[in-house]
């Protein structure tokens, strides 16, 4: 998401990255089911449920530069955000997995950037490692479902959409099979910092975008 609005606009990448997102998301919950926790991410699906078509909506209708700029700022504030390793205070209430659902899911169904709100909570959780991928991906994934869901019913999945996304297919499972090889093999805070600059290099060309 953070390089084809780019080249393919706003409108015509999202639901491209949408069902991108729900082909790879699905891979990774086969690799991480067994420490998934429904009980604990159900209030961030229902909040999510009920914001997606709001981001949906606003796809279609909102300014394709606004819109563009928006999710630069995203970008720019969730890479600082964890660069510097910010630590919020541990959150026990569900009320703030509501929030961060909530959040997710408007993002996610306008731009498909709906990790960062969730991402942030699952850290002021104090999941261990292993809870914490797995529930993130299990947010994810139903999150896509619902998000490829407003996408069809407001005819985004366009045959320029399906073209692309069945393009991206064998890419993507040859990322997934190198990334697996290698997730141990790689220094991992210097692999986190490369990947936060890049994104915030590209979430600061957005403000910036002109479509």
């Amino acid at each position: 998401m953070a390089f084809l609005p780019r080249f393919l606009g706003i409108r015509l990448a999202s639901p491209v990255v949408a069902l991108v997102n729900l082909a790879l998301e699905a891979i990774l919950m086969i690799r991480f089911r067994q420490a998934f926790q429904f009980h604990t991410v159900w209030p961030m699906i229902v909040a999510s449920a009920i914001m997606i078509p709001l981001g949906v909506w606003g796809l279609s209708r909102l300014n394709e530069v606004f819109v563009t700029r928006i999710l630069g700022l995203v970008m720019i504030g969730y890479s600082l955000w964890e660069f510097f390793g910010l630590r919020l205070p541990e959150l026990s209430s569900r009320y703030w997995g509501v929030l961060a659902g909530g959040l997710g899911g408007l993002l996610g169904g306008a731009y498909n950037t709906g990790g960062p709100p969730v991402i942030i909570y699952g850290n002021c959780q104090r999941w261990p490692p292993a809870e914490f991928k797995a529930n993130l991906t299990g947010y994810f994934i139903i999150n896509s479902v619902l998000i490829c869901t407003n996408h069809a019913l407001n005819g985004h999945f366009s045959k320029l959409v399906m073209s692309y996304f069945l393009i991206a297919i064998p890419a993507l499972l040859s990322g997934v099979l190198v990334g697996f090889r290698l997730e141990y093999k790689i220094n991992p805070q210097l692999f986190r910092k490369v990947i936060l600059i890049i994104l915030f290099i590209m979430g600061f060309r957005m403000l910036f975008i002109r479509i």
